[in-house]
Parts: structure tokens; C-alpha cells; sequence
């Protein structure tokens, strides 16, 4: 999150502008938050799925499960994806303090929305249709 902030930030999103932001909640698992400019009319939309418990073993959720977002514009810009994937490491308890579970992760930035690995984007007249062709839990995804 803190890499949109910042990429907002120098991309005409400043605090100087009203930002509208919407969030919402495509199924019980799967949210997504959209930060719209209202001056250039420009917006970064991130879906998250959520995994508070691991999935069971083999999980995958089947092709376009999730509600498919319909987006105002042109969706052309994929500014980032990523997945937690489960590790061998043993998870071991600090009792000084908080640590996560280990996890291994795999992480793509910067591309053409037609790149997607979770996404396919449906272009119209004026609207976009987002389609989650392979999202799972864990999973992030962030376009513009």
C-alpha cells in the first residue's frame, strides 16, 4: 500500500485535491479499493483477496468465480500483482514479539493490463469490464 501512496503522490494524486475513494466488497473474501482524482478524473483501483487462514491444501478457486467489477474509462495499466505462496519454513513463535507466518511470494510490476495473470480487462464504449480469471487467495492486484 505504501508503494501506491507514493506513486500516487507523484502522479498528480497530492493532498491538496479531495480524493474520493471507494470501497467494495465483490464477495466475502475479496475486496477492492478504488483512489479516484476527481480534477484528471484518473484512478488506481487494488483488489485484494484476503486469506486470514490458509486454504486447504490444493485449493483453487475456479475461473471468473468472482464478481466481475464494471469500471467507468479505459483500464491500461497494470501497476502491479503479486501471490503469497506457502513455504517449508517452520513458522516459530517470538515471545518478545509479533512475526508473521513465513512466506514466499511472487511479485510483477509495471506491465501492459493484457500481461495480467489474475485480470482480463474487456474494453467498451466507456466502459471497461474486469474479469478475475485466476485470483486466489492471498493474491493482489493493482491497475490503472
Amino acid at each position: 500500500m505504501v508503494f501506491i501512496s507514493s506513486s500516487c503522490g507523484f502522479n498528480l494524486y497530492n493532498f491538496y485535491v479531495c480524493f474520493q475513494t471507494f470501497i467494495d466488497q465483490l464477495d466475502g473474501d475479496v475486496v477492492s479499493v478504488t483512489r479516484a482524482n476527481p480534477l484528471t478524473r484518473e484512478s488506481m483501483i487494488l483488489v485484494a483477496y484476503t486469506a486470514f487462514s490458509a486454504p486447504p491444501k490444493n485449493f483453487k478457486r475456479p475461473p471468473h468465480s468472482i464478481r466481475a467489477m464494471e469500471v467507468e474509462g479505459e483500464v491500461m495499466h497494470l501497476v502491479f500483482e503479486g501471490r503469497v505462496l506457502p513455504t517449508s519454513t517452520p513458522f516459530t513463535k517470538d515471545e518478545s514479539f509479533l512475526t508473521g507466518v513465513p512466506c514466499d511470494q511472487e511479485w510483477r510490476e509495471d506491465l501492459p493490463i493484457d500481461k495480467s495473470e489474475f485480470v482480463q480487462v474487456l474494453k467498451g464504449n466507456r466502459m471497461s469490464r474486469v474479469e478475475f480469471t485466476n485470483l486466489q487467495p492471498g493474491d493482489v492486484v493493482a491497475f490503472k
